[in-house]
């Protein structure tokens, strides 16, 4: 069992307050371990409300445009989110496909530009609404390990089933697990986090660097790009931060008033 720092503990508590659940919480430095249970309790509290669920359909033969009706992905509700997975297990950009949520019906219309020959569709929901915890998609700096290693972290207290849910720019945001990036090796001097398409990406100013990223659905996919020197057009910006002595240096919170 992970037993958190005091502060890491109640930042926890307190996402799942925003969240719409009160608790009762002694403001009192309490043994880390204590405070551990009581997330995990709030975890279990939390999951019939805010789990989702995912639809699956395979793609077999090019297609330009597919239909997913209601009695195929059984989800009454509009506030679906949409992911693609093309051939190759890389999830397809927005920029290659589009969709419309039928507001009667349920029924999922999309298309593809270019055409897919095969892949896989994804339908999560059913969401009700955005989230309104202050750490969604917060990126933050956690210690993790003997000897301590500073690791960037996205939504550090997302779960499947304490989701963070923002929208902007008429696009909704889902992020059900947190992502974290670890510096390998290289030199760099600064750092700049962001979602481009519905990737949490690291953009790094410097070639040459090693760092890994790790993360799962919903919309949990990650990457790390090298030469970039500032936030690319068209991206939802989280944060940057600078990289000093071998350590990625604590961000500053970038998120745009819609994620905050």
């Amino acid at each position: 069992m992970e037993i958190f720092p005091y502060a890491e503990a109640k930042t926890a508590i307190e996402h799942l307050n925003g969240n719409g659940f009160t608790q009762g919480v002694t403001k009192r430095r309490t043994m880390g371990l204590k405070i551990a249970k009581i997330f995990l309790a709030l975890a279990a509290v939390c999951a019939t409300a805010l789990g989702s669920t995912t639809y699956t359909q395979s793609i077999t033969s090019s297609t330009s445009s597919l239909t997913i009706t209601h009695a195929q992905h059984g989800f009454s509700s509009t506030g679906l989110s949409v992911n693609v997975i093309d051939g190759t297990n890389n999830l397809l950009p927005t920029t290659a496909f589009s969709y419309s949520i039928n507001s009667s019906t349920y029924d999922v219309s999309m298309t593809f530009s270019p055409a897919i020959s095969s892949g896989t569709v994804q339908i999560i929901g059913a969401f009700t609404a955005n989230t309104s915890a202050s750490t969604d998609f917060l990126v933050s700096r956690i210690a993790e390990g003997q000897p301590t290693v500073y690791k960037i972290a996205v939504c550090w207290y997302c779960t499947s089933s304490v989701q963070a849910i923002r929208t902007t720019g008429g696009k909704s945001y889902v992020l059900g697990y947190p992502v974290k990036f670890t510096y390998n090796s290289g030199n760099l001097s600064h750092y700049y986090v962001y979602i481009q398409d519905n990737v949490v990406v690291m953009g790094v100013n410097a070639g040459g660097v090693s760092i890994s990223c790790s993360g799962s659905s919903v919309n949990g996919a990650c990457r790390v790009d090298l030469g970039v020197y500032s936030f690319p057009a068209g991206t939802v910006h989280l944060a940057d931060g600078t990289f000093t002595n071998g350590a990625f240096d604590g961000p500053t919170d970038d998120r745009p008033a819609a994620f905050q």
